[in-house]
């Protein structure tokens, strides 16, 4: 069986609980997160890019909804792969 995933790229605003509440809504829509790692953003000193490895198909309802709702939290918010395996 062929496992859609997707690398998701985000900001998050920089105040308390931003990324927590980033992380639940994923959970939430039923999105598995394979890792997450964080880059600095050169021109914002203490704010951060993150780089989400998710399983499942983005395209989906489930995928659309999710996103709309990560608008709320995230700055910036881009799909930037997806693949299968």
């Amino acid at each position: 069986q062929m496992n859609s995933q997707f690398i998701l790229v985000f900001t998050v605003k920089n105040e308390a609980g931003a990324l927590a509440k980033t992380l639940n809504i994923i959970g939430s829509y039923g999105f598995n997160m394979r890792s997450l790692r964080s880059r600095p953003m050169k021109e914002l000193l203490w704010n951060y890019y993150f780089y989400a490895e998710l399983e499942g198909d983005i395209n989906s309802n489930n995928g659309i909804e999710m996103l709309r709702a990560l608008q709320v939290f995230c700055d910036k918010l881009k799909i930037v792969g997806t693949y299968t395996i």
